[in-house]
């Protein structure tokens, strides 16, 4: 556990803690796993009203974060078969009535976590209400409802734990890596929609092995035929 510390023979420390975790407003023009306490709730089928729209949403995000940029594979996205819920189902949606001093769990709930612009504060109003009433579904992801150039791998939790035992350092018994060419294993949550489904909010991670990973909000609003990112600020994660 990372802790302040004010004496020198500390500094050692506090330096590494900065290193492994750097919590910050992230603008959001696109291993963190959901829930931290109580038991996950039973997986339901996409909603047909919001599935067309959220698989184009997801298919938009990625890649994400600094998977991004230069120098990392993209010829494979991987995504967590099931989506990501991050209140925990003892908890309410809203956050709690007096939130203790937990900033990483802010990070989890767009109630402290989303500065939406100006101009959408009434979207935002909205998708907070959606969100209120869906925090803790969990959705299971079609393999079959993916329209992306790249090919997309859903990955149960065996196959998760697999990826994430040969991102830190375990070998694979055959000598081809089933997952060669993805920059990293991505998590979402369900996509929260306003009432005329044209602004929408999701939570997304990735994580690319041992202290690599990143976990924010994403913003997306319905512009000419497309979704496109809204330059909304989250408090987001990265380790």
């Amino acid at each position: 556990m990372c802790s302040v510390s004010r004496t020198r023979k500390d500094l050692a420390h506090r330096s590494l803690c900065l290193a492994l975790v750097m919590i910050a407003w992230i603008g959001t023009s696109a291993q963190d796993t959901g829930t931290n306490a109580g038991h996950e709730p039973s997986a339901i089928a996409m909603p047909e009203s919001r599935s067309a729209d959220s698989y184009r949403i997801y298919a938009r995000a990625m890649p994400l974060g600094e998977t991004g940029g230069r120098g990392w594979p993209n010829k494979l996205w991987l995504v967590q078969d099931t989506t990501v819920v991050t209140v925990a189902p003892n908890e309410p949606c809203q956050g709690p009535a007096s939130p203790k001093d937990d900033l990483f769990a802010r990070t989890k709930n767009p109630h402290f976590a989303v500065r939406p612009s100006q101009d959408r504060k009434q979207d935002f109003a909205e998708i907070l209400e959606d969100w209120d009433l869906h925090c803790h579904d969990r959705v299971k992801l079609d393999p079959n409802a993916w329209h992306t150039t790249v090919p997309v791998l859903l990955l149960d939790a065996n196959a998760q734990a697999r990826y994430g035992h040969s991102r830190s350092g375990g070998k694979f018994n055959a000598e081809a890596d089933p997952y060669e060419g993805a920059p990293a294993l991505y998590a979402f949550s369900m996509v929260y929609f306003n009432r005329a489904h044209t602004v929408a909010l999701l939570y997304a991670t990735h994580y690319c092995g041992s202290l690599c990973g990143q976990g924010f909000w994403l913003a997306f609003a319905f512009e000419d035929g497309n979704w496109k990112p809204l330059g909304w600020k989250s408090l987001g994660w990265i380790s």
